[in-house]
């Protein structure tokens, strides 16, 4: 059989070639674009890491990375956001030029001229008018106040129930309707129960946490609110990321219990569940639910009734939750 240590050098040998000649081949398709100092090559389809200057480390086969010359996520997602924009912005200055300020384009996204369906919220409607929303949710809400300026600014609308809230036109005729009335719809999210009853009350050190980020088809902050303890903020950071996700910020708030972290986060989600946003399939990432639009005034939640009350030490056992 030969001797065993020399046939383990050897080996080491034959792999440390193996790396060498898969960052060649590497360079060759990618150029100088990789970091490949990290690389461990092992076979086609073990994944290997790879570092891109502008998000960090990646995983990826060596088999997408070289046959498919696939390369960094992150970036794949930038430039198709790009891409997605410039073929949008010349839609709409075409549609402009031909129907002038007629119609509202702000939520418009521009596929192809075969998928009319992906002109998300390009509302057709005068500015002196709001009827399309009766079309949507019927009689249900009362519009006199309502002052339509375009998609992205918020109008006031008045429910029945629940009195004046104010919402973004184009989610209002998307079907988004009065937010404490969907919050009793639901009921209370189980873990906000069992916190409310006390099942978290054992010390923990936990938190809530506010990230902010960008995305690249939009210049807008946004806001994933969330609770946790441990690496939470750091690998919903690194999703965000990956997605193509830019300019992060991020708050937090140390609690002693699981149970007051989860209550923080459900008051602090409340507060600006009027103006959650829809993460489109493409930039989906784990806690996407839980982004909005607005960032919550965490002085505020901190002086919320239900979270004096939880703090005092009283336990109680919700059939849905005080707004």
């Amino acid at each position: 059989m030969g001797c065993r240590l020399c046939g383990l050098k050897n080996a080491g040998q034959y792999h440390k070639k193996t790396t060498e000649s898969f960052t060649k081949a590497a360079k060759q398709i990618h150029g100088d674009r990789y970091d490949y100092s990290l690389v461990d090559y092992k076979d086609a389809k073990t994944p290997i890491e790879i570092a891109c200057p502008l998000h960090g480390p990646f995983q990826q086969t060596p088999d997408l990375h070289l046959n498919r010359k696939s390369g960094c996520p992150a970036c794949s997602y930038e430039e198709r956001g790009k891409m997605s924009a410039m073929q949008t912005a010349d839609f709409v200055d075409k549609a402009r030029k031909k129907h002038g300020d007629r119609y509202d384009y702000s939520l418009a996204q521009y596929k192809n001229t075969e998928t009319p369906a992906t002109f998300k919220g390009a509302v057709a409607l005068c500015a002196d008018t709001f009827l399309p929303a009766i079309e949507v949710h019927g009689d249900l809400y009362d519009y006199s106040k309502v002052k339509y300026v375009g998609a992205r600014e918020h109008v006031t609308i008045i429910c029945p129930i629940d009195g004046e809230f104010t919402q973004q036109a184009g989610s209002h005729l998307a079907g988004t309707g009065c937010p404490k009335c969907s919050r009793r719809a639901q009921g209370a999210p189980r873990n906000l129960v069992r916190a409310l009853r006390g099942e978290f009350d054992a010390e923990k050190q936990s938190f809530a946490y506010i990230i902010e980020f960008k995305l690249p088809i939009s210049d807008s902050p946004l806001y994933k609110v969330g609770s946790g303890s441990g690496n939470r903020v750091a690998t919903v950071k690194n999703s965000i990321r990956k997605i193509g996700g830019s300019d992060i910020a991020v708050w937090k708030q140390e609690f002693g219990t699981t149970g007051e972290a989860i209550v923080f986060e459900h008051l602090a989600q409340e507060q600006v569940c009027g103006r959650q946003y829809v993460v489109l399939p493409e930039f989906k990432f784990p806690g996407y639910s839980e982004v909005f639009a607005a960032k919550p005034q965490l002085e505020q939640v901190d002086r919320h009734p239900t979270m004096i009350k939880f703090r005092s030490g009283e336990r109680w056992n919700p059939r849905s939750i005080e707004t």
